[in-house]
């Protein structure tokens, strides 16, 4: 007797109370409910890979939209210590400490402001594993570039409260935004995940407009 579905499994086991189960019986209720748990698990898999892959793009994406509202606001991007990292803190994780450090400081607004609930309902983490820095190696996490030291290409004049680079690393390399699928680059050119070689094919980054 072959039984495909839970529901004809539970049926089954439930008639056969009565009048009890053959050895062969209970093993065949085994492994069909082993083939079951091993086909449910493969499907379900691959899918929170790419479910956790899809929040991680729009975490990103949801930080550029409120950086771009602190602009508004400030006149510049937060003028962090150089990488902030979502391992570093649960919250308000992008800092503004060089607010008050040259070129920073000739700003309008000058005074420390980090990114906060202000630009955004809350301040997102990796949904699988915080940990450090995507352009180091294929760490998952959220970091925060301040980037300004870099000159020629497509930068600004002044790169330092101008502009800025989110990254993070996808767990699945076939994604069409991953590094190793298409490079990402500072706008000097330099890559963002390692040159001349990759230290992360699996990094994604959002740079500002």
């Amino acid at each position: 007797m072959l039984l495909e579905e839970p529901q004809t499994l539970y049926l089954y086991i439930t008639a056969m109370k009565t009048k009890g189960f053959t050895l062969v019986e209970l093993l065949i209720a085994v492994l069909i409910m082993s083939v079951s748990a091993a086909i449910g698990f493969t499907v379900y898999g691959p899918s929170q890979i790419v479910s956790r892959d899809a929040r991680r793009k729009n975490d990103l994406r949801a930080l550029a939209v409120a950086l771009e509202l602190y602009k508004q606001a400030n006149g510049r991007y937060p003028c962090a210590n150089v990488w902030n990292l979502s391992s570093s803190a649960t919250s308000n994780w992008i800092n503004d400490i060089n607010y008050n450090i040259s070129p920073c400081q000739g700003f309008a607004t000058n005074t420390q402001k980090a990114l906060d609930t202000t630009y955004i309902n809350q301040i997102p983490i990796d949904p699988s594993s915080n940990g450090g820095n995507p352009t180091t190696g294929p760490n998952k996490g959220y970091a925060y570039g301040f980037k300004s030291g870099l000159t020629g290409g497509s930068c600004p004049t002044t790169p330092a409260g101008n502009y800025y680079v989110l990254v993070t690393t996808l767990e699945n390399a076939n994604d069409k935004d991953a590094n190793i699928q298409k490079t990402y680059t500072y706008c000097d050119g330099t890559k963002i995940f390692g040159d001349p070689t990759s230290v992360n094919d699996n990094g994604y980054a959002i740079l500002s407009p």
